[in-house]
């Protein structure tokens, strides 16, 4: 193989170093310059990408802060708008309550009154009733007549040991 004779070497070296610089000179005037070109250009690409990343995150706390603040005007709103209606409602219960209240208190006046006269009558009934069973009584044991004014005053006191009160 003659290139690896040695007498032939001083000629190859300097054809290897006249290629390698040629190849130099025409990767430096055409090659590198496009290379360097386009990693330039993908610097740049990226320093804008991040820029434009930086501004979106910058919006997109922005958006978050407004919507975090829209969020707590809606719940203060739906707080304030629960307690009036809590409130409006309170209020006509009250009233209602107030109302049935009232309605009550003179349903159990009319009904108190409806047993103090029944209470009445049949005081005055179980009187009568005592009066004659007191006369009879006294009739059968003793065989004489209770005036009835007399077995009446008797029979009143009792009732009133009884009840505390008189009729």
């Amino acid at each position: 193989m003659p290139q690896l004779d040695p007498s032939v070497f001083s000629p190859q070296i300097i054809w290897l170093l006249i290629s390698f610089v040629v190849l130099y000179m025409i990767m430096a005037k055409s090659g590198l310059p496009k290379v360097s070109k386009v990693l330039e250009e993908r610097q740049d690409s990226i320093s804008n990408d991040l820029e434009h990343a930086e501004s979106l995150k910058t919006d997109s706390v922005d958006i978050e802060t407004k919507y975090e603040k829209s969020l707590a005007e809606a719940k203060l709103t739906a707080i304030n708008s629960i307690r009036d209606a809590k409130n409006a409602l309170q209020s006509d219960l009250d009233v209602a309550q107030a109302k049935a209240d009232k309605e009550i208190s003179k349903k159990l006046s009319k009904a108190e009154g409806t047993i103090k006269a029944a209470k009445a009558e049949a005081m005055t009934d179980l009187e009568d009733i005592a009066v004659d069973a007191a006369r009879s009584i006294v009739s059968k044991l003793t065989g004489s007549d209770l005036s009835e004014s007399d077995a009446r005053s008797h029979v009143q006191s009792e009732i009133k040991k009884v009840t505390g009160k008189g009729t």
